[in-house]
């Protein structure tokens, strides 16, 4: 089995000479197909083909899917296991943002090298947690030691965030839209908020909220530590839920935002398998990028150069093209 193909984002961006009058996202994303590939098999097998089909954030779509297969069952995992889940996903949380903050954001501190020794101790740390705890715990002060040497002074963190985000000071983005939180209502509505994007809540100014995405990436390699250190403990509350439709859900929690694993069962097969990623909200026709570039006053050649930022900012966990239109 090998995995599917991640998609495609495309933004036709459309500006009538004086402000973008719309916004345009196409997402080729293969929910579609995967939820027809798992219809109709046993539940256990469709959660192990989970982590085979999808290439990134494999880790956190097989947590999401196991905790919903649970609540679809009326079962409850005790917590040791619900720890060693969400140290799994903290580990893949935190490689995924060093990865950003390297390939998307060129983090002073982090090279290449740094990349690869990241990977290699990650990789270290997840064989461990299933098989020697106490080799887990010296990789976990290995890796806790790698990052401290490599994290930027905040005078030197505060340069980097204001050269990524000078050019765009003064422009005003649309507002941002509610976010999602596991559990609450209407959890289920793909134009809900999540991720780093979320944390600029409330602020319209385009500078400060790449600069908010910036800072959130940073602090998500630091609180994902602190979980694997033990000095932090996550929320389990909401995390796998039955509804009254008689779809049970699963969350886990990404570099991205909230991943929601869907499942209905009809006796021992899977009758219904529904996704929403942090992409599919995030870039939704009504989602964050819609919301916060649609009748941005902006020259025509800058608008081009903002949506592409901030598509990176959001970040989808797809290759994207923005296309620009005249109005």
């Amino acid at each position: 089995m090998t995995a599917i193909s991640a998609g495609k984002l495309q933004v036709d961006l459309y500006h009538d000479g004086h402000k973008i009058s719309a916004v345009n996202p196409a997402l080729l994303r293969p929910s579609g197909q995967v939820g027809a590939l798992l219809r109709g098999r046993d539940p256990d097998q469709a959660v192990e083909l989970l982590g085979m089909l999808f290439s990134i954030c494999s880790v956190a779509h097989r947590v999401a899917a196991t905790r919903a297969l649970e609540a679809a069952r009326g079962c409850i995992a005790n917590a040791e296991i619900e720890q060693v889940r969400n140290s799994q996903v903290a580990i893949e949380r935190l490689r995924e943002s060093l990865m950003r903050l390297l390939l998307d954001w060129r983090y002073p501190s982090i090279d290449d090298d740094a990349a690869a020794q990241c990977i290699r101790l990650c990789k270290t740390l997840s064989q461990a947690l299933e098989t020697d705890p106490a080799e887990a715990a010296l990789v976990v002060v290995e890796l806790g030691n790698w990052w401290r040497g490599l994290r930027c002074q905040p005078t030197e963190q505060d340069i980097w965030i204001a050269n990524h985000c000078e050019r765009w000071r003064g422009i005003e983005l649309g507002g941002s839209g509610k976010v999602l939180e596991p559990g609450m209502p209407g959890a289920g509505q793909p134009s809900l908020e999540t991720g780093p994007v979320a944390a600029a809540l409330g602020c319209r100014d385009a500078a400060r909220v790449i600069a908010e995405v910036l800072q959130t990436l940073v602090s998500q390699v630091d609180d994902a530590l602190a979980l694997l250190e033990g000095e932090t403990a996550e929320a389990l509350a909401g995390l796998a839920q039955c509804s009254g439709d008689g779809l049970a859900t699963g969350w886990a929690l990404t570099a991205r935002g909230w991943l929601m694993h869907g499942i209905e069962l009809d006796g021992d097969r899977v009758e219904r398998w529904q996704i929403l990623a942090p992409t599919d909200r995030n870039f939704h026709t009504e989602g964050a990028l819609v919301r916060r570039l649609n009748n941005v006053v902006i020259d025509r050649d800058s608008a081009e150069a903002l949506t592409r930022e901030l598509t990176l900012a959001i970040d989808p966990c797809v290759a994207f093209e923005v296309r620009m239109n005249d109005a």
